[in-house]
């Protein structure tokens, strides 16, 4: 048995979880067992080819080595054990009856045990890692501290049965669990740091990136993780589920929360029930190659964020500007400019207290048209930005209100031959791009019969549909992986992965190459769903077989 697997499986589980959490919280990971996890991944090489199917005996193996002398039909269950000072792990692992295997097992990774002269059933580890080991059959329960076998729970292996909302779903092969029972939501939100230490230690720079994309990618992070760290503090409960029931179709995701009365997370719910996007007449197509729709309050908290992450995105591209050095000085000039005056109508924007925005790629009788519209707090200030667009490049130029729709002017941006052209084939293959304006909203279109796309969604728009307080879908993302991983590929050129571009083309070649993310508020809950369609899954099947080949085959 390898150390570095097992080394790599303990740690995954410590390292993911270890950190400051606070008192009141109850935070678990539980598999519903081994075996069905493995069945997962079993289920996944299935989609493969023939030849890249062989590799599953090879991860079996490795698996039954990964394994041994645990009882793969149980529940495998990590806890947190939160404290101000200090956050630690317990972990059950099902075991066999067999005790002294499962010790000796540990033995291979530096893992060494001698009973403890007061209790039979307990063992002091030390070597590798100092801790303890407590054995209450059919559990094998692992601790850094002894006084953390005190606390264990009446019913502590109940992960799944505890919820009530899984007894229709026995297809759900892993849970992940937050209850915070009372405590000090402010004592939470400073506990969080940890947690934030450990998804920043992730967020490294790149060999050859320069410290303003880096920035950007780093004020990326962070915008996801103040979205956690409310969840985290500001919740009653949040049950995260994964599952893949057969026969594989789509792997899906679940999330629910429960937002604790009075805290911000509560007031992003209460706030949604009571405000309607202003796109929202506009219909959502199941056939776009590119969705998203979001509609988010914004409070001081997502301001600041927002503002700050606008800022570091706006030097990024500023810096590169300056650097380019086929560019006139005129040129460099309009586009500083140009994105001064962009980056603070965004700001001004996000001031009004929401996020608005609304994007779609997709098909029409004539050919492929994106359509993009945010709200924006003096959409007609744009016009200056327009201005400027003939100064940034041979070729360009502007026509204004060649077209009006509603209270929307509607301008025709025309690009230099070649523009864009790693784009094209994804968003539009016209180098013509339709811009609509007013006071509450910034509008864009392009490709096939793009102005009268454009109108018509304007149209729609005005003619919203009322929607109840009980339930509104705030977040509504879709990618059709196969067609970006397309444009990524072409956009990159030598720099591409070869590999991963072949795989993709194999796996994506019959469809169903969706993700899709939605989220709702339903009544005073958040809940959601992740889908990953079949050809995705059989995209990391391609990815696993590869590395298993590479890496475990001897």
């Amino acid at each position: 048995m390898s150390k570095t697997l097992f080394a790599t499986f303990v740690c995954t589980l410590i390292l993911g979880v270890a950190h400051r959490l606070p008192a009141q919280t109850e935070l678990y990971l539980a598999l519903s067992s081994p075996e069905r996890v493995v069945n997962d991944i079993n289920a996944i090489l299935d989609l493969a080819t023939a030849e890249e199917q062989e590799q599953k005996q090879v991860l079996n193996d490795y698996f039954d080595l990964l394994l041994d002398g645990i009882d793969s039909s149980l529940i495998l269950k990590l806890d947190v054990l939160s404290k101000e000072e200090a956050a630690r792990y317990r972990i059950f692992f099902p075991v066999t009856q067999k005790t002294r295997e499962f010790r000796e097992n540990l033995k291979g990774y530096d893992f060494l045990s001698r009973r403890d002269k007061n209790n039979a059933s307990l063992y002091i580890i030390r070597g590798e890692y100092d801790g303890f080991l407590l054995f209450q059959l059919p559990y094998a329960i692992l601790v850094k501290e002894e006084e953390d076998l005190n606390t264990i729970k009446v019913g502590a292996m109940n992960a799944f049965s505890v919820h009530k909302e899984l007894e229709d779903k026995p297809e759900v092969d892993v849970i992940l669990s937050l209850d915070n029972e009372g405590g000090d939501v402010e004592q939470r939100h400073k506990d969080f740091k940890g947690i934030e230490k450990l998804i920043k230690a992730y967020v490294t720079r790149e060999e050859g990136e320069s410290a303003e994309d880096f920035a950007v990618r780093e004020a990326t992070a962070n915008l996801l993780i103040s979205e956690l760290e409310r969840i985290y503090a500001e919740s009653k409960s949040m049950l995260t589920t994964w599952s893949l029931p057969a026969p594989v179709v789509n792997g899906t995701f679940t999330t629910n929360v429960a937002p604790i009365a009075e805290t911000s997370l509560a007031g992003t719910v209460n706030e949604l029930k009571s405000h309607v996007s202003q796109f929202a007449g506009i219909p959502s197509r199941d056939d776009a190659i590119l969705k998203a729709r979001i509609l988010l309050p914004v409070d001081d908290i997502r301001q600041k964020n927002m503002s700050e992450y606008f800022n570091l995105l706006k030097t990024s591209f500023d810096k590169k500007i300056s650097d380019n050095a086929e560019r006139s000085e005129e040129s460099k000039r309009a586009y500083t400019e140009a994105t001064d005056k962009f980056f603070e109508m965004l700001n001004e924007s996000i001031k009004s207290g929401w996020l608005d925005a609304l994007a779609q790629v997709y098909n029409n009788d004539q050919g492929r048209v994106s359509l993009a519209a945010v709200n924006s707090v003096n959409g007609e200030e744009a016009r200056k930005i327009l201005e400027l667009i003939p100064k940034t490049a041979p070729g360009r130029s502007i026509e204004f209100d060649i077209d009006k729709q509603g209270d929307v002017s509607i301008h025709k941006v025309t690009l230099e031959e070649g523009a864009l052209q790693t784009l094209q084939g994804f968003f539009g293959d016209e180098v013509v791009l339709y811009v609509g304006t007013s006071d509450k909203a910034f509008w864009a279109a392009a490709g096939a019969n793009a102005v009268e796309e454009l109108k018509t969604a304007i149209t729609q728009a005005e003619a919203a549909p009322a929607q109840t307080e009980e339930s509104k879908q705030f977040v509504d993302l879709k990618l059709t992986v196969g067609s970006w991983i397309e444009t990524l590929h072409k956009a990159r050129g030598d720099s591409a992965n070869q590999k991963m571009y072949d795989f993709a083309k194999v796996a994506f070649a019959e469809g169903a190459d969706a993700i899709t993310l939605q989220l709702n508020q339903n009544g005073d809950l958040i809940d959601g769903d992740l889908q990953i369609e079949q050809g995705v899954l059989r995209f990391v099947a391609k990815m696993i077989a590869d590395f298993s080949a590479e890496n475990l085959e001897e």
